[in-house]
């Protein structure tokens, strides 16, 4: 069967681009020919909306504190592409990119007999500008078979209007199949949609640990500064400070495998290199050698379980805590969620997971869920 897998752009976010690189080998070790549908990004850069935009962003950013780009047009031609290049190499070798200036044209031009949306959050409207793409939309009339996998709404609040609401309930409906990631998931598509979904894992939790070796030892040869992995998407003072507690009470030595500065105009323009993001080996080998990970970030807590690390999960509602609450609950992990707030001058920091009753879990749910790819793509 040709398979399109319909995910969220591909650019520096490691838990996407690995989510799509596991589904697409999982669905490629079943005998399927697999691509991955993307459509091409209109170029921002015209010249009068850029002048028209500019005040605006600048009123935002000064008087509403908003941290925004003041001329992302020229951030994107110019800069993002160096900002990217190790990522991008990543996906240019390993992922099958097909892209297109429509979804509808990548369809159509690659004879697929189906299409697999997910994983990751294409359902959460706030990350997608027209939410029906990911509900096959783009044509309703094409003539293949639609399933989702590990598809997420982010958050346990409902974010669809209801225009949006209505449209993609028809949508859904043409689905032979429906498997979201989180329970709510489940939840939402029964309430909202009129549809029975199942909860099944992550992608990324279908391959096994050799898999992530194998590819942290092809691409990358060098070993990490520290033994206390953090992975912080949002980075705050106080954060930093329970960080290098934790680092003092356990003896460990913190690193972190991000770019030397974040990204902005003025940093790219003082040193391009030192915004550079990583490779995706590295970030790999980044849970290999750690003992004990800190991590706010969904894919952190999941990669943190793939390689049997000692973690702890900061929650950051903004993102969505209903994706943590989901993972953590299916392994009775829920105990290592921590709060900044919180006091934890008494707080059990070497406490023990039990491997071996979360690597069963592990395993019975990726029976489940291989289990609904082979039933839907008759495999």
């Amino acid at each position: 069967m040709r398979i399109g897998i319909l995910t969220l752009p591909l650019h520096t976010n490691y838990g996407g681009i690995l989510q799509a690189y596991a589904l697409q080998t999982v669905l490629e070790r079943m005998g399927h020919d697999v691509v991955v549908i993307e459509q091409k990004q209109r170029s921002k850069a015209n010249y009068w909306n850029m002048f028209f935009q500019f005040i605006p962003r600048v009123y935002k950013r000064k008087f509403l504190k908003k941290d925004i780009q003041l001329l992302p047009e020229i951030f994107e031609r110019k800069f993002e592409p160096v900002i990217r290049k190790n990522t991008n190499a990543f996906i240019k070798k390993h992922l099958h990119i097909k892209s297109d200036s429509s979804y509808m044209k990548v369809v159509n031009s690659n004879n697929l007999d189906c299409i697999v949306v997910g994983s990751d959050q294409v359902w959460r409207p706030l990350y997608v500008e027209n939410i029906d793409d990911f509900f096959v939309g783009f044509d309703p009339t094409v003539k293949v078979k639609r399933i989702s996998y590990a598809a997420s709404f982010g958050v346990d609040k409902w974010e669809f209007t209801d225009e949006q609401t209505k449209a993609c309930s028809n949508l859904i409906r043409k689905f032979a199949a429906v498997s979201v990631r989180e329970k709510i998931g489940v939840d939402f598509c029964k309430k909202y949609f009129g549809v029975n979904a199942i909860q099944v894992l992550d992608p990324t939790m279908l391959l096994g640990l050799s898999d992530y070796v194998k590819l942290a030892e092809i691409e990358n040869k060098n070993k990490s500064s520290g033994n206390l992995f953090c992975y912080i998407l949002d980075e705050t003072s106080k954060k930093d400070t329970l960080i290098n507690n934790v680092a003092r009470l356990n003896g460990l030595t913190p690193f972190y495998t991000k770019a030397k500065e974040v990204a902005s105009l003025k940093k790219c323009m003082q040193n391009i290199n030192d915004c550079v993001i990583p490779d995706v080996s590295t970030w790999i080998q980044s849970f290999i050698d750690a003992e004990m990970v800190i991590t706010d970030s969904f894919h952190g807590c999941v990669f943190s379980i793939i390689f049997n690390k000692p973690f702890w999960a900061f929650i950051n509602p903004e993102r969505g805590t209903a994706r943590f609450d989901s993972l953590l609950s299916l392994f009775n992990l829920k105990d290592r969620i921590i709060s900044v707030g919180n006091d934890f001058s008494q707080f059990e920091w070497k406490k023990a997971i039990d491997w071996d009753s979360v690597n069963h879990l592990k395993k019975m749910y990726e029976d489940k869920s291989i289990g609904f790819l082979r039933e839907q793509l008759n495999c």
